[in-house]
């Protein structure tokens, strides 16, 4: 991924707190519906540096497009897969998998709520 001489954070600038990237992954796994391409592009949004948009800067463009091209190679929902690659790359594989988790955790328990709630309601119906 990148040059040899290219650092993982641009800037020089110190990566986030574990508890920031949880707070951003939860925030992003709550709002961000219509799948994996939107969730890239809610990520692109928030974590690229664009000089249009006040976002987190925490990638080059460059290193959010190795990590998209990476996780269309691997099997599975390409954004779950970017979002613990972007923890990765941040805080190493504690951040990715406190990133991933935190980014599947909002759907899991909402999807469990409706499993639950359809189960107990089935025979009212």
């Amino acid at each position: 991924m990148g040059g040899a001489g290219e650092a993982l954070l641009p800037n020089g600038g110190s990566p986030p707190s574990i508890a920031t990237l949880a707070w951003n992954f939860f925030i992003l796994g709550t709002t961000a519906f219509g799948g994996p391409p939107v969730h890239l592009g809610y990520f692109q949004k928030r974590f690229v540096i664009d000089d249009k948009d006040d976002n987190l800067r925490w990638l080059t463009n460059t290193r959010y497009m190795e990590l998209v091209a990476m996780a269309n190679c691997l099997p599975g929902p390409s954004s779950t897969q970017v979002a613990f690659a972007i923890g990765i790359t941040q805080r190493g594989v504690i951040g990715g998998l406190v990133s991933g988790f935190m980014f599947l955790l909002p759907g899991a328990v909402i999807m469990t709520a409706l499993g639950f709630a359809a189960h107990n309601l089935k025979d009212q119906v």
